[in-house]
């Protein structure tokens, strides 16, 4: 639960509505149930689409990637010590609502919001929106709707006008609110160093938001169980002995109960998803069907070039930022026994491809469309050369 030091917040929580109020206390410890394509992003609907308006060439579009792309990310090649400290909660909601998790930090919005709306362009319906990929045309401003926005890192909040900052506390974790204006209506935003992260709230005009606030919690596992935090995704795993029967042979070994994808950047959690049925075995016949080995990056594909070596820190491979920071982290469980984990990296350095420590794939269209479907990507791009 949130700690308010100041009179305006405590003004904000006199007004919570009861949603709010009904997700911030049901978020509580739960136990947790046993593609070279370029600028490419999940929607709700599951499918792949290129986040390309009308008017936007996509030339330009490619540059626009390449040369954004070291201000959204953190140069800091280092990965910082997450400390959660007492928290072990899972993140979880009551019927008719949903979480969002970005790098520990969860918000709850009612389920009719959109997750990641392809028609950002067209912004019709609430929505909230992580980091990544968007198209030049940005957010309109619809007065009569509200929306979300998580950022990484220490970035622009996107808010004008005379700023207000308040020190705060989110779940006992140190936390500044900074109100504005974003577009001429009321907006504000929660930083939180510790974990990277920042949350814009947009409410429509006549709304105050204070709902949305009230629901911010920080929670160790997002809803899906993935962990909010990881050491084990900064290279792909190599000469480990099988996890289980099988996974020499084979990425993902029999039938597990669950997969949970996890997309990380520097070892912090963007996106997860868990996938059971027809969704996982889609995704195991995918990852069992790559040729074994790994890819190579091309190091020339961007000008100027975005690989270095050495690698200077523990959550880069080739690069000296984490540019080369973003990586997938697929569990799977079974009913009983250890899981497997597979380690995925698409993106601009090094070694791509898939491992699960003791058994190898090389990166295919197919997996980076697999992927980029199911838990998206923050860098819209593989550099991967794939082998003949």
């Amino acid at each position: 639960m949130r700690d308010n030091v100041n009179r305006a917040d405590d003004e904000i929580d006199a007004r919570l509505s009861d949603w709010g109020q009904a997700a911030r206390e049901a978020a509580r410890p739960v136990a947790v149930p046993v593609s070279s394509m370029t600028v490419a992003t999940p929607t709700h609907r599951g499918t792949v689409l290129l986040r390309v308006c009308a008017g936007v060439a996509m030339a330009a579009l490619v540059v626009a990637t390449v040369t954004g792309l070291p201000r959204y990310l953190n140069r800091d090649a280092t990965l910082a010590k997450l400390s959660l400290g007492d928290i072990t909660s899972t993140a979880s909601a009551r019927p008719g609502f949903q979480v969002v998790t970005f790098r520990g930090l969860s918000i709850t919005v009612p389920s009719s919001w959109l997750v990641e709306d392809p028609e950002i362009c067209k912004l019709t319906r609430e929505t909230v929106l992580r980091p990544g990929i968007r198209p030049g045309c940005g957010v309109p401003d619809t007065p009569s709707v509200a929306f979300v926005e998580f950022l990484g890192g220490d970035g622009p909040l996107g808010l004008t006008g005379k700023l207000k900052t308040t020190k705060t506390r989110i779940s006992g974790i140190a936390a500044t609110r900074t109100d504005g204006i974003w577009e001429a209506r009321p907006a504000f935003a929660y930083t939180v160093p510790e974990l990277q992260a920042s949350v814009r709230i947009v409410p429509a005009l006549g709304q105050t938001g204070a709902d949305l606030a009230g629901s911010l919690q920080v929670n160790a596992f997002d809803i899906h169980g993935c962990p909010a935090m990881v050491s084990d995704v900064a290279e792909l795993p190599r000469d480990k002995p099988p996890a289980r029967d099988g996974a020499a042979d084979t990425l993902v070994p029999g039938r597990p109960d669950v997969l949970r994808v996890c997309r990380y950047f520097a070892g912090r959690l963007d996106q997860g998803a868990a996938l059971t049925g027809p969704q996982a075995t889609t995704l195991i016949t995918v990852l069992n069907g790559l040729p074994a080995g790994l890819s190579r990056a091309d190091p020339n594909r961007f000008w100027p070039p975005l690989c270095e070596t050495p690698a200077e820190g523990p959550n880069t491979v080739d690069g000296r930022s984490t540019s080369d920071a973003e990586a997938y982290r697929i569990q799977a469980d079974y009913p009983s026994g250890d899981p497997v984990i597979v380690v995925v990296r698409l993106t601009l350095c090094g070694d791509l491809g898939a491992s699960n420590g003791s058994r190898t794939g090389q990166s295919t269209k197919a997996l980076v469309e697999a992927l980029f479907t199911v838990a998206g990507t923050s860098t819209g791009a593989s550099t991967v050369i794939e082998a003949p």
